[in-house]
Parts: structure tokens; sequence; C-alpha cells
């Protein structure tokens, strides 16, 4: 078992599905959204910013899909001279932070581990950092989806924000290499989750019990797995011990005992395939399609999810984050996201 990316850091409203009161129209030479109300300069009320808890920044190495120092990439930066001093403050999601490495090293031109250094100096996780956008304490954030509390918080703090689809993921489910089951129904899924369904016989494996992980509340794939699976169904109250804090200690739990476990674990799919290697694991098939770059590009795997780059409204048209918003969207940022192992954003 080898740890490729320990990092604890893991989206904002998705546009057209996600849908908040007072949305303004965002300006016309960014295809973007507005999704919060009130004035863009109004912080977080201070006995709001404990609702969400943050997570503790940690170092990481540079992750494997990132290019080496000196490499020639085939993607050119925008036409901006960015510097140690003007590069704006990245935060974002657990699974976003090889983007922003490349990214960060695409715009400074510097090596994969003054990159990820510079990320890591910052980064924070999903929830968190877009609370901290919200308070002018970062400039871009990169991340999956807020949980519903914390859009709450975003709202109360009548913060205005743009955002944009740039890539694509997918909520994938985890189990031991040995378990004999290799798909499961989206229905299966909720039964399991649910508390009706509590032996692999079930679903057509061994009689053995299944020991469903969850996440916390405030992670982001918590709340993918309640908006792409449970929907208005309730998940039931797991055991305490069940409640994973951490992405990657969850894919450790599912795989204990050499793969021979009889749990279940969810997480984002590029965390699990190209961040955090574990040999004991495996990923189920959802309806009987096995999640990948491909099927997750097609729509043929089901439980898909955009991610997005956000910022403040009021950001200038001439600052550094909005350059780099409005870059990302284009057809070289587009192909940096791709670069770094990423689904791009696109149309099936």
């Amino acid at each position: 078992m080898m740890k490729k990316y320990v990092l604890s850091v893991l989206c904002l409203l998705l546009v057209g599905a996600f849908t908040l009161t007072g949305c303004t129209a965002a300006p016309a030479e960014a295809p973007v959204i507005s999704p919060l109300p009130g004035a863009a300069e109004t912080a977080i009320p201070d006995n709001a910013k404990t609702a969400a808890p943050e997570e503790t920044a940690v170092s990481a190495p540079t992750p494997t899909a990132a290019p080496t120092a000196n490499q020639s990439f085939s993607t050119p930066a925008p036409d901006a001279p960015y510097t140690l001093e003007n590069f704006p403050i990245i935060d974002g999601s657990l699974a976003n932070v090889p983007l922003v490495d490349l990214l960060t090293q695409r715009m400074l031109g510097v090596d994969a581990d003054t990159a990820a250094a510079l990320t890591a100096a910052n980064f924070s996780n999903t929830n968190p950092s877009y609370l901290a956008l919200c308070e002018g304490r970062v400039q871009l954030v990169l991340a999956y989806e807020p949980s519903a509390d914390t859009v709450e918080i975003m709202q109360e703090s009548g913060a205005k924000l743009e955002q944009a689809e740039i890539g694509r993921d997918a909520l994938v489910f985890l189990t031991g290499k040995d378990n004999p089951v290799d798909s499961l129904t989206v229905e299966q899924l909720v039964g399991i989750y649910s508390g009706e369904i509590t032996n692999w016989s079930e679903v057509g494996g061994k009689d053995e019990p299944i020991i469903p992980y969850q996440r916390r509340e405030d992670s982001g794939s918590q709340t993918l797995m309640r908006k792409l699976v449970m929907g208005d169904v309730e998940m039931m109250v797991p055991p305490t011990e069940q409640v994973i804090e951490e992405m990657g200690e969850l894919i450790d739990k599912v795989a204990e005992f050499g793969g021979e476990t009889n749990a279940l674990g969810f997480s984002v799919y590029y965390y699990v395939a190209n961040m955090y290697d574990n040999e004991n694991i495996k990923m189920i098939a959802v309806e009987g399609v096995t999640p990948s770059n491909e099927t997750i590009e097609s729509g043929a795997y089901s439980l898909v999810n955009p991610f997005y780059a956000t910022i403040r409204q009021d950001a200038a048209a001439d600052s550094p984050e909005r350059e780099i918003f409005q870059w990302l969207q284009t057809e070289e940022g587009t192909a940096l996201i791709r670069e770094a192992g990423y689904v791009p954003a696109g149309k099936n």
C-alpha cells in the first residue's frame, strides 16, 4: 500500500440544478453564474464562522499526475506577468490539488515541488474554501459542491460569487478486492445506506454483514452521496466508528485485512484512481458500468457531477484571479485540465 498523495484538503452550486434565491446574472464576458444574494463586500458573521469546521492543511508530495520540473508544456499560460506577489491565493477540494499544482506550475513557471509547497500553504478543503472566498481570504476556488449547511452560511454572508463548471468527476463505491460482488444498482446502494439491506447475500455476495462506511456531513463526498444516490431517502445513522474523517482513512478502512473485509465505502473517482493507491480495494460498477475517465466523459457511468472554478463577483476585470478563471474555460485551460488527468466539462 502506498499513499501517493496525502493532504487534508475536498463544490458550490450546480449550474441549473442547484438554484438559490436571488441569483444575479453574470457579466457578459464571463459565462458563469452569480449564485449568492447580497453585497459582495459583506463578510461572514463571526457567529457563523464556526458552523463549518475547518481542517488543518498538511504539506504533501508532488502528485504523480503533474509534470516534472523543466518539462515543456502543451498548453500555454495567459499573457500575464504572474509572480509570487500577484498570483492569487487558491483553495479548494482535496481531489483538485493536482489541478491546482499543475496550474501553479504553468502560471508561475516553477517546478513541481515549489508548486506543491505553494498549494499546501494555503489549502483547506471543500467547505472551508468557499467560506474563505466569501471572506476574501482567498481569491480563487477550484472545488466540488459544498454541503447544504455551508451553502446556508454563504447565503447569509451576502457574498456574491461567479462560478463556472470546468470539469467532471464521479462518486464511486469501494469494497475489498476479494469481495465477489462486482456491481451494485442504485436501488441496492439506497437500500444499503438506508439500512434496509444489511447482508452481502442480499446483493449476490457471501452471507456476511455489510459494513457501510460514511464520511462526515461536511465532506464533499457525503454531499455527493446524498445528492446523486439517496435523494429524498434518509441515510441511516451509522455507528461512530463508521463515520470517517478523511478520504484516505476511508480507503484504508475498506481495505483492512488484505481486501477480505465486508466493508463498503464511497469517494470520488479522481482521488481513488490517481491520488491514493491501495491494492486491497476495488471500485464497484454501478448498474454494470465501471467508473473510468471514458465512462465519466461519455455519461455511461451515471453518478457524475461537475466541479467548479469560483471567484468573487467583485474581482476586477484585469485581476489575476479573473484572468485565470476565464482562461480555465478556454481551449488551453481545458487542455490543462485534461493533462492533469481530469475529465473536462463538456456535453455528452
